[in-house]
């Protein structure tokens, strides 16, 4: 069976995403106290604008390793300018573990690692 094209839009956001990954792996890379050198299997589990008085219970949320409840967070009816990424992956030696990314529209910043939370 003969595989498609993407089509540009399709394209585009696929090398968008690609980018991304890639300024989040350096990110945590850059700054981790748990010695990870590699990120193996990053699946983003929530991605809605950040409402700063909302992050606490996003971070419960992590710290108690609740998957579920993360991806099931009721995106804010208020739209801002700041986002956060909740995303997980393993490191070099299986450990997994959660992150919070924060990205905003300020197109000269890359997104930023907010917390790592071991699993």
């Amino acid at each position: 069976m003969p595989s498609r094209s993407l089509t540009p839009a399709e394209h585009c956001n696929m090398k968008n995403k690609l980018q991304y990954d890639d300024y989040i792996r350096r990110s945590i890379l850059l700054n981790n106290e748990f010695g990870i050198k590699d990120i193996r299997d990053l699946e983003q589990l929530k991605s809605m604008s950040l409402i700063r008085e909302e992050y606490p219970r996003i971070a419960e949320l992590a710290k108690n390793k609740d998957v579920e409840s993360i991806k099931n967070l009721q995106p804010s009816t208020v739209k801002t300018s700041e986002y956060i990424a909740i995303m997980q992956f393993a490191d070099q030696g299986g450990e997994k573990y959660i992150v919070t990314t924060y990205d905003n529209d300020d197109l000269s910043q890359d997104p930023q690692v907010i917390d790592i939370f071991k699993m």
